[in-house]
């Protein structure tokens, strides 16, 4: 799911802010995120990462994190743009993107399977060798408070469904406060 963080959309600070509110809220993936901040520097809403921290009311430490996402490859953004990723994964993909190039990081990245897990994703952009596929997996659990056993079946593109149904949720929430 794309955002538009253009100027038809979000012209001004005050709009901004309002846009920044919704996306915490909905707990907008770290690429997102990072994409709303470059494009508010890049538009001259704010002139730097320090005014822009105080204008949305963070620290300049999660603007610095969150532009660092953006700096990634587009290529490297859309593998990862439904992830939950955290600031040390960030900084080994910059780390990884130096130690291995920019290039052939970006080549992996656009031959990775749809529907890789952040693992799956790490370790293939690391060695370029493809994860084994998963296509079932088998547990047991436990109901919940100490309730019975059961077998556990999980299909990972039964997963997928479920990742683009939050991504879906997300994008309607903060949809919904542009109108």
């Amino acid at each position: 799911m794309r955002y538009d963080f253009s100027v038809r959309q979000i012209p001004n600070q005050l709009t901004a802010v309002s846009m920044h509110s919704r996306l915490r809220a909905a707990k907008a993936p770290v690429v997102v995120m990072g994409r709303f901040y470059s494009a508010m520097i890049e538009r001259g809403l704010w002139v730097t990462q320090k005014e822009l921290a105080a204008g949305l009311g963070v620290s300049t430490a999660h603007t610095s994190r969150m532009l660092a996402v953006a700096r990634l490859p587009e290529v490297v953004l859309d593998a990862i743009a439904d992830k939950p990723l955290s600031a040390a994964q960030v900084a080994t993909l910059h780390v990884l993107m130096r130690q291995v190039g920019e290039k052939l990081i970006s080549e992996r990245a656009a031959s990775l399977p749809p529907g890789s897990t952040t693992a799956d994703i790490f370790a293939f952009l690391t060695t370029g060798q493809r994860p084994p596929h998963k296509g079932v997996s088998i547990s047991f659990a436990r109901g919940k408070k100490g309730g019975k056993k059961y077998l556990r079946i999980d299909h990972a593109r039964h997963r997928e469904r479920c990742l683009a149904r939050s991504r879906d949720r997300i994008a309607r929430e903060c949809a919904v406060g542009d109108r």
